[in-house]
């Protein structure tokens, strides 16, 4: 029965952080998630002592509350931290592909000038296959 209250209270917990964290750019790290279960768990436990006897172990983790969740939250902002880095390599990336495209389309544009359009057409053609065929990282 515990259990299945600590789960209900964990998605609880995650639902209502979900919906404030709705942004296109927001990112949720797995230690927060960490967090909110461990917060659910506690909630659970000072439920459970008003209609059972703790044991030595749950009395223990209880105690010792304010230094795990305190701990558990430095944990959250560091690995938000982190997965909000990565989404910003990962659109630096992406934008450093798009620049690179662009630059050779301009460049195969200024080439073009003096081109029949056959000549155009090959070499747009080929352009392309080359892009096609570059790896991601030597763009």
């Amino acid at each position: 029965m515990d259990s299945a209250q600590a789960d209900l209270m964990a998605l609880r917990a995650q639902l209502k952080v979900l919906q404030q964290h709705a942004g296109m750019n927001d990112t949720i790290s797995q230690q927060r998630k960490e967090l909110w279960a461990t917060e659910a768990k506690f909630q659970v436990l000072e439920e459970s002592a008003f209609h059972r006897k703790l044991s030595a172990q749950e009395k223990s983790l209880l105690s010792s509350k304010a230094q795990v969740l305190q701990l558990a939250r430095q944990k959250a902002l560091i690995g938000d931290q982190i997965a909000h880095q990565e989404h910003l390599n990962k659109l630096t990336d992406s934008m450093s592909a798009i620049r690179a495209r662009l630059l050779t389309r301009i460049a195969a544009d200024k080439r073009n000038q003096s081109l029949s359009t056959r000549e155009r057409q090959r070499l747009a053609e080929r352009t392309q296959l080359e892009l096609d065929f570059t790896p991601r990282w030597r763009r």
